[in-house]
Parts: C-alpha cells; sequence; structure tokens
C-alpha cells in the first residue's frame, strides 16, 4: 500500500488538513469524462475538476480586495486536456511514476523493465499513455469531497504489478486536501503527483508570471540533476547553490536567471525537505499583487519546484 497525502492552504491568515476515502463503488455521473465537478468549502475556496486525468481545472479564490481570482493555469474549453495531447501536464494526476525515469529502464527483483521513451531518452510522468490522460473512475462525491479512482493493470506502459489508485481532493475552511493511496498485487514503482501550475496573481491585469511571487521552501538541501534533468546520486546544501537558496523568503524572479535547467535559467528541482509532520508547513508562497498566500503541507520527504521554464504561451510549446 503506497499512502500520502499534500495540503494546500490559501490564507489571508488560515490552515489545513487531509481526510482518506476509500469507497469503491462507482458513484453514476454523466458519461462526460469532461464534466466538471464543483466543490466547494462553503465560502471563499471552490475547486473545478474532472475524470479526466483526475485533473484539477480551476482554482477560485478572492484577492485581498475581494474580486474573484483563478489562480492555476489550464484550458477553458475542458475537451482541450484530451485533443492537446502535448499539454503540458495542466492540473492532472502523474503517474504511475511521476518525473523523470532514465533511459527508460529499471530493474526490480531482478528483472529489467523499459518504459517508453516518451521526452528524448527518458521516460516522464508514466509514458505515453499516462494517468494525466486516463478517464478515472468517481467513487465517492459530496458537495466538498470526491474520490477518484484508477485500475492500471500489470505491464500497462510496462510497469510490473496490477495497481489500485486513488486520490481524493477535499475542500475546507480555505484548505485544499489532496490525498493519495494505492495498492498492489506485486511489487513495483510508483510515484503520484499533482501538476498543477499555480499563479496566485490570477492573471490580474495581464502580469503573466509569478516572477514576482514570494517564495520559501522548508529545505537546506536538494538534489543535484544532469543535463537532462536525472538526478546524479547526491544531496548537496542549496547554500552551495544559492539561486536554489529560499530557506528565507526570496522573490522568485530574484535568482531565476541562474538556474542551470535550461540554458535561459529556471527551475525544475528536487528539494530535500527538513525534518517535518504533515502540520509543517513546507512552503509558503505569496503574491503580493493579489495578497494570496498558499502554504503546502505534506507526507512526503521532497518536493519539486518547476517553474514553467517551457510554457511560452502556445499549445504545444514551440
Amino acid at each position: 500500500t503506497h499512502t500520502h497525502s499534500f495540503i494546500h492552504s490559501f490564507m489571508y491568515s488560515s490552515y489545513l488538513f487531509l481526510s482518506l476515502i476509500s469507497l469503491y463503488v462507482v458513484i453514476s455521473l454523466s458519461s462526460d469524462p469532461f464534466e466538471q465537478i464543483i466543490l466547494s468549502d462553503g465560502g471563499k475556496l471552490s475547486v473545478w475538476v474532472m475524470p479526466f486525468g483526475a485533473t484539477m481545472t480551476r482554482v477560485f479564490f478572492p484577492d485581498n480586495e475581494g474580486v474573484i481570482r483563478d489562480i492555476v493555469l489550464g484550458f477553458d474549453n475542458s475537451t482541450f486536456y484530451r485533443d492537446y495531447t502535448i499539454h503540458p501536464y495542466f492540473g492532472a494526476i502523474v503517474g504511475r511514476y511521476a518525473n523523470r525515469i532514465a533511459n527508460g529502464s529499471f530493474y526490480l527483483q531482478g528483472r529489467l523493465y523499459h518504459t517508453p521513451l516518451n521526452e528524448k531518452t527518458d521516460t516522464l510522468h508514466g509514458g505515453d499513455i499516462g494517468y494525466d490522460s486516463r478517464v478515472w473512475s468517481v467513487i465517492s462525491l459530496n458537495r466538498s469531497s470526491v474520490t477518484f479512482n484508477l485500475y492500471d493493470n500489470d505491464l500497462v506502459e510496462s510497469f510490473p504489478g496490477a495497481l489500485n489508485v486513488s486520490v481524493t481532493y477535499s475542500v475546507n475552511s480555505n484548505n485544499l486536501m489532496i490525498d493519495y493511496q494505492a495498492t498492489t498485487d506485486s511489487e513495483t514503482i510508483i510515484n503520484l503527483s499533482s501538476h498543477t501550475y499555480w499563479n496566485l496573481n490570477g492573471f490580474a491585469n495581464n502580469i503573466e508570471t509569478v516572477l514576482d511571487h514570494v517564495l520559501e521552501i522548508y529545505a537546506h538541501n536538494y538534489t543535484p540533476v544532469d543535463e537532462t534533468l536525472i538526478p546524479i546520486g547526491t544531496i548537496e546544501k542549496v547554500n552551495t547553490a544559492p539561486w536554489l537558496d529560499f530557506t528565507k523568503p526570496k522573490a522568485i524572479g530574484k535568482d531565476i536567471a541562474h538556474g542551470t535547467v535550461t540554458p535561459n535559467g529556471g527551475y525544475d528541482n528536487n528539494f530535500v525537505l527538513d525534518p517535518h509532520n504533515i502540520n509543517t508547513p513546507i512552503v509558503t508562497v505569496y503574491s503580493p499583487y493579489t495578497g494570496i498566500q498558499m502554504q503546502i503541507f505534506t507526507t512526503q520527504p521532497g518536493i519539486q519546484f518547476y517553474s514553467g521554464n517551457f510554457l511560452d504561451g502556445t499549445i504545444p510549446p514551440t
């Protein structure tokens, strides 16, 4: 059994928590996998999700003047998530294995497995047909919570073991909770994640970047990568690469040009979190323009910060 949880707290000052629901009765909705399910905490926060990719398409929250802002990237037309097959995983649950598998190969129990090379020489976010492009079933639903379920057969995309995956989105008191649970019938590899792009400016006044966002990450260490963004196997101090040092609040744009993940800078880095529990905020990010602040809590040992380096306003990016 694989279980982990992420919590996103939106506030002027608020906190969040999460709960896991494990039901396996499919709720009867329409057959449209792009049907929007709207979750509301009965107050300021509403979250839109859909069965295709268990994707979070919209998150609405008011700014400091009470103007409702959509603070995530996504398509206005939800069928575009299917039609633009090279879109950058907007809001989807990615798996079976999020991030990269070097050379699309790994050993498990003495056997060599080869997964699809869908990013040059590597496997990215589960291969050619990842969880982002699968239709999930709704197995639990109420006004503030939905649980999606996906059954992934043995050797789909060449991953071993049949996997039963559930992801629960819940909202409560300005808090968005994402819980992940998976069970397998044999040993496998798994790494699930929500691939949501956040912009706490809510695109107000055509502010299209997050360079002004002030970010703090509860991590004094990171995992260096090679030129293909594969970890080289070491853990280093962020103060040896000062552009990665977010141990104190810093504008994302301050050092972004010094990033090494592209020739033009940028971030796509895994941070090794300092000792924490589910009540420890491991990320705080704030928009000075809207006053919206988000904190993230997790049970996991690391977090990936990606600054959208390849987004250029076109789909697919040119």
